[in-house]
């Protein structure tokens, strides 16, 4: 990946299954409860059509900080347990972010363990870029914790 592809990678191994970690990425009622980058970060609405064209929506506020963020897009791929593929057009306090694509798999290590390979392409500058990688460790350090605290292997 060159510094200027418009592309994040980050990898989190995570203790569930496949299938496990696939639910609690798609289903509302655990996105509601891992979906924040802060413990005071909260998500006040997922909506899924979990299908290939199907819509998405997530909306995610902090308070105390006064920030807030709406996610929205299609599925262009969804193959459970393994992967999926969506657009993403952010609204933010700081603006705006349109026509990227997420991609995440859901690769096996174990019956207990999963790697999370997690993609944003088409990030427009390298302040977007370094913005998106820190709130995207940070949601993928809640969802580890979400899977550790809902799903005891």
């Amino acid at each position: 990946m060159s510094a200027d592809s418009g592309e994040i990678v980050l990898r989190r191994t995570v203790m569930a299954s496949q299938e496990v970690a696939f639910e609690a990425w798609t289903t509302p009622r655990h996105v509601l409860q891992w979906w924040r980058p802060t413990e005071t970060a909260r998500c006040t609405l997922a909506e899924f059509d979990l299908r290939a064209g199907g819509r998405y929506r997530i909306d995610m506020s902090d308070p105390s900080e006064g920030t807030h963020c709406k996610v929205q897009g299609r599925f262009q791929e969804v193959t459970p347990p393994r992967r999926l593929v969506y657009t993403w057009r952010a609204s933010t306090h700081e603006g705006n972010v349109e026509n990227t694509l997420v991609t995440v798999e859901f690769r096996f290590k174990s019956r207990r363990e999963t790697e999370v390979l997690l993609r944003h392409d088409g990030l427009p500058d390298a302040p977007i870029r370094q913005g998106h990688r820190e709130t995207w460790e940070k949601m993928l350090a809640s969802f580890a914790k979400h899977l550790r605290s809902w799903h005891q292997p």
